[in-house]
Formats: structure tokens, sequence, C-alpha cells
């Protein structure tokens, strides 16, 4: 592009504060975020052929926003869609026990998870990347 301006303009916003969230380090598996408990998100698993829940998570704001999940063995991977974070789940030994959070600074408001056999898929849509992680949270592609 040759034309417009070279500069933002100063009344653009490129970034927003997060108050009620905090970075976390590495091998922490949270909170995230700080805000009120009750509006924390669940997940629930449910039988269809019963209409009834089977299971229901009881995270707080650890996982604050669980959205996308793929299925892998014994292991369930959540996302944390604000909480930018992505939770092995055990889904056998202790059903629902966070067993750890996969993170990487690329990944923000994370909408897609798939499991492949290097790693995660991951779409980081705060990002617009498609990034591709090992279990350690190690980027391979993106």
């Amino acid at each position: 592009m040759d034309t417009g301006p070279a500069a933002t303009p100063p009344h653009l916003k490129l970034e927003v504060p997060r108050p009620h969230y905090q970075l976390l380090s590495e091998g922490k598996l949270g909170p995230a975020s700080l805000a009120d408990p009750g509006d924390a998100g669940c997940l629930v698993l449910f039988d269809w052929t019963a209409k009834r829940p089977v299971w229901e998570s009881s995270w707080g704001t650890i996982v604050y926003t669980p959205s996308g999940f793929c299925l892998a063995g014994d292991v369930m991977y959540l996302n944390d869609l604000e909480g930018s974070g992505v939770f092995a789940v055990d889904l056998v030994r202790q059903p629902g026990r966070l067993l750890r959070r996969i993170s990487h600074p690329y990944m923000n408001d994370i909408h897609g998870l798939e499991r492949t056999r290097r790693g995660l898929l991951v779409a980081s849509s705060g990002t617009d990347a498609v990034l591709e992680l090992d279990l350690d949270g190690h980027l391979i592609y993106e």
C-alpha cells in the first residue's frame, strides 16, 4: 500500500486492558481470571438417552471460559477461551482433574482445538493465527 496514513491514528485503541486477568507462570494451573467465580462457565457432560447430566465441572475461575475441546485416549484437551490456555483433563483415573495447563504467548481468544499426531492444532483468533504446539506448549508450526 502506498497511500493512506503512515501511522495509526491516535484515537484508535490497539490494546484493551483486561483488569480481571493475570498472566500465569509456567506450570501454574490458575486462576487466569480474578473476576467473580459466579460468572465462570462450566462444562457439562449430558446423557441424551437418560436425559440428564452425568458430570459437571467444578473448576471455578481456573478454567473461566471453557470452549472447544478434543479427546485423545484418557485425556480431554480443553480451551479456556479468555484465559488463553489449553488444559489436559483426566477422563479415567480422577475424571475432571486438571492435569496441566499448556500455554504459549501467541495464544489469545482460543476458539478451535484439534489433536494432531505431534501435539495440538490451536485456532487463536486473538492473534489471527493457527498454531501447532507440542504437548509442552512449544511451537511446532504457525
